[in-house]
């Protein structure tokens, strides 16, 4: 897992996902399965969307959160 205080992943993820919020989308989804990685950093730094997660990641991590 990564972790939550990796400023440089959050940064990474703001600069990718802010622009899709400014366009309005309601829901992200984590299609790969490196993606459970940064699950909850994106749920943090994106309170307002629902997250749809293709599940567990072939490096270990636990299946996505709850927001699925």
């Amino acid at each position: 897992k990564i972790n939550k205080c990796d400023t440089e992943t959050a940064e990474a993820l703001k600069m990718y996902i802010s622009p899709l919020v400014e366009k309005g989308i309601d829901t992200l989804i984590l299609g790969c399965t490196h993606y459970p990685l940064v699950f909850e950093i994106v749920e943090e730094l994106f309170p307002e969307l629902k997250i749809v997660c293709s599940g567990t990641s072939s490096l270990g991590a636990d299946s996505c959160g709850q927001n699925v």
